[in-house]
Protein backbone atom coordinates (compact mmCIF):
# COMPACT_ATOMS: atom_id res chain seq x y z
CA UNK A 1 0.00 0.00 0.00
CA UNK A 2 2.71 2.48 0.90
CA UNK A 3 4.41 2.01 -2.46
CA UNK A 4 1.12 2.77 -4.21
CA UNK A 5 1.31 6.28 -2.77
CA UNK A 6 4.95 7.02 -3.62
CA UNK A 7 6.24 6.26 -0.13
CA UNK A 8 3.62 8.40 1.59
CA UNK A 9 0.86 6.85 3.58
CA UNK A 10 -2.23 5.93 1.62
CA UNK A 11 -4.46 7.24 4.42
CA UNK A 12 -3.85 10.92 3.67
CA UNK A 13 -5.40 11.00 0.18
CA UNK A 14 -8.43 9.20 1.66
CA UNK A 15 -8.71 11.75 4.46
CA UNK A 16 -8.26 14.59 1.97
CA UNK A 17 -11.15 13.28 -0.13
CA UNK A 18 -13.40 13.39 2.92
CA UNK A 19 -12.35 16.79 4.31
CA UNK A 20 -15.12 18.66 2.53
CA UNK A 21 -17.85 16.63 4.21
CA UNK A 22 -16.35 15.89 7.63
CA UNK A 23 -15.08 17.73 10.66
CA UNK A 24 -11.50 17.26 11.86
CA UNK A 25 -12.87 15.36 14.86
CA UNK A 26 -14.68 12.95 12.56
CA UNK A 27 -11.64 12.54 10.34
CA UNK A 28 -9.33 11.85 13.27
CA UNK A 29 -11.10 8.53 13.82
CA UNK A 30 -12.26 7.88 10.26
CA UNK A 31 -9.36 5.50 9.58
CA UNK A 32 -7.77 3.26 12.17
CA UNK A 33 -4.60 1.25 11.70
CA UNK A 34 -3.86 -1.79 13.86
CA UNK A 35 -1.44 -4.68 13.87
CA UNK A 36 -1.12 -7.84 15.90
CA UNK A 37 2.64 -7.66 15.36
CA UNK A 38 3.39 -3.95 15.82
CA UNK A 39 1.78 -2.61 18.98
CA UNK A 40 2.91 0.96 18.28
CA UNK A 41 1.47 1.10 14.76
CA UNK A 42 -1.95 2.39 15.84
CA UNK A 43 -0.61 5.23 18.01
CA UNK A 44 1.96 6.06 15.31
CA UNK A 45 -0.72 6.50 12.64
CA UNK A 46 -2.96 8.38 15.07
CA UNK A 47 -0.13 10.85 15.70
CA UNK A 48 0.49 11.20 11.95
CA UNK A 49 -3.21 11.78 11.34
CA UNK A 50 -3.45 14.39 14.11
CA UNK A 51 -0.40 16.23 12.74
CA UNK A 52 -1.81 16.09 9.21
CA UNK A 53 -5.16 17.48 10.38
CA UNK A 54 -3.41 20.28 12.30
CA UNK A 55 -1.45 21.22 9.18
CA UNK A 56 -4.63 21.30 7.07
CA UNK A 57 -6.27 23.53 9.70
CA UNK A 58 -3.29 25.93 9.59
CA UNK A 59 -3.44 26.01 5.79
CA UNK A 60 -7.16 26.74 5.89
CA UNK A 61 -6.72 29.56 8.42
CA UNK A 62 -3.92 31.04 6.29
CA UNK A 63 -6.32 31.15 3.31
CA UNK A 64 -8.84 33.21 5.31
Amino acid sequence: MESASNGRSVIFPILAMNMRYSTPAELSTFITVTSDFYADLGPYYRALTDAWLEERAREKSDES
